[in-house]
This record gives C-alpha cells, sequence and structure tokens, in this order.
C-alpha cells in the first residue's frame, strides 16, 4: 500500500497544495516537500506568513528573495545543488522565516521547470485548531489543492487561548461558548462557515480536511466523529490520519 501523501492527496503531475489551519501543518509541509522532491525534484516549499527558520539539515536550503522576479532563479539554484528550497524573504528578529507574497508562489508555479509548490499560509502558535481573522489565510491563486489541518487532539480541550488559537474567533463562528469543550459540532461549523479557513480557495480548487495526529484508537475514533460532523454539513472530504508516524494512513 502507497503511505506516502502525495498519493493520500490525489496529487497530479504540476500542483500548487496550500497548508491551511493547525495541528501539523509545518510538519506537513516538509514531508510533502521532501516527498515530492525524491520523487520530482522541481518542488519549492515556501510560506505566504511565516514559520519557524528551518532546521540546519543537509537536503533543506533556506533561499532568502525579496525581488519577486529572481524567485524562480533562486530556487532552482538551490535544486541544482541537490537541495530543497525552503523560499522566504528574511529572517525576522523572532526567529522566524518571512514570508512571500502570493504572486510569489504563481510566478513559481507558471515556471515549467517546477512542477509542485508547497506553501504554509497561515499560523496557529502551535496549536492544534484554530479559526481565521479576515487578513488570513494568504492563499494563492495559483493553489490547486487546499489542505486544512486540523489536529484532533483538540476535541475536548477547553475553548480557550491555552489550549486553541484565536478562541474568541472560534466562539464567534461555531457559536460555542469560550470555556467550553471543543466538540466535534463546534470544529464542523468553523471549517464550513464562510468566513472560515476555506473561505478563500480558489474556485477550480480541490480541498480536504486534513483530521491529523489520529495516532491511537481515541483519537481515530474522535477524528471520525469530527468526519461525521463535518459532512452532515456539507463540508468537503475528509482524511484522517497521522502524518508524524512511519506510515500516516494506516
Amino acid at each position: 500500500m502507497d503511505a506516502s501523501l502525495s498519493a493520500a492527496f490525489g496529487l497530479g503531475d504540476r500542483e500548487v497544495v496550500t497548508i491551511v489551519g493547525g495541528g501539523g501543518k509545518t510538519t506537513t509541509l516538509f514531508r510533502l516537500g521532501r516527498e515530492l522532491h525524491q520523487r520530482d525534484g522541481g518542488v519549492v516549499v515556501t510560506t505566504t506568513t511565516h514559520i519557524m527558520i528551518p532546521p540546519p539539515e543537509p537536503d533543506l536550503e533556506t533561499v532568502l528573495e525579496v525581488e519577486a522576479e529572481l524567485a524562480p532563479a533562486a530556487c532552482r539554484s538551490a535544486l541544482a545543488r541537490g537541495h530543497l528550497p525552503v523560499l522566504g524573504t528574511r529572517f525576522t528578529p523572532e526567529g522566524r522565516l518571512g514570508g512571500v507574497a502570493p504572486e510569489v508562489v504563481d510566478l513559481c508555479a507558471a515556471q515549467t521547470d517546477l512542477a509542485y509548490v508547497v506553501v504554509e499560509a497561515d499560523g496557529s502558535a502551535h496549536k492544534p485548531f484554530k479559526a481565521p481573522l479576515a487578513h488570513e489565510p494568504v492563499v494563492p491563486r495559483s493553489t490547486t489543492l487546499l489542505l486544512a489541518v486540523v489536529g484532533v487532539d483538540a476535541l475536548g480541550q477547553p475553548l480557550d487561548a491555552e489550549h486553541i488559537h484565536r478562541p474568541q474567533r472560534v466562539a464567534e463562528l461555531s457559536g460555542a461558548a469560550l470555556g467550553a469543550p471543543v466538540t466535534a459540532e463546534t470544529i464542523a461549523r468553523v471549517m464550513v462557515h464562510p468566513a472560515g479557513p476555506l473561505r478563500d480557495a480558489p474556485v477550480s480548487a480541490r480541498v480536504i480536511i486534513l483530521l491529523n495526529k489520529a495516532d491511537s484508537d481515541a483519537r481515530r475514533a474522535a477524528a471520525a466523529e469530527i468526519a461525521d460532523a463535518v459532512r452532515a454539513h456539507g463540508g468537503p472530504p475528509t482524511l484522517i490520519g497521522s502524518v508524524a508516524a512511519a506510515d500516516p494512513f494506516c
């Protein structure tokens, strides 16, 4: 059985995968980027917000380029050295990699030799679930797959800032009370809300909700409960797995 993310996501020969939400976005970003790089070679990993500066690993190369038109060439140089380029614009004082404009993603996607661009498009402060504000996520128009990640460990946690990113916004979109346990219904209502994380998906893009961290029987049952709630609200397809596991979708 194919355990790859690309197979699970149904990726074709050329894709722009934009990842939003919380509970495993960055893990998904790098695992998918590495997998595609090993398979195809012409891959760019980037962000339209900011991510932690990638660790010094031999297969990664952080590429800083503030001039949009030069970004594809800078990524090609890293690829020519056998590295997976992680494209940004600057290092911030907080130790983060500043993101690129969505138009830069579109430019990279238009290059015939860059088959895949994998993008992280919002932040979640390391929390498993969030609801976006009006300015986020920043989804490039070239996106072909919008992947919304939810950490299933959010289920049952109090709806507060210690456990959930932007709890007030979650409450506004879902109708749940602040401090109340997060339910499958709470998550589903946020995910399908017109102001939720899927609102800026391009018309032609596929949408998948990845219910991540389902790494035990209890968490798989929690993920199934969330999937049922999303389905009941007419939401997009869901995928249950654990991206950090050796076999993410066993």
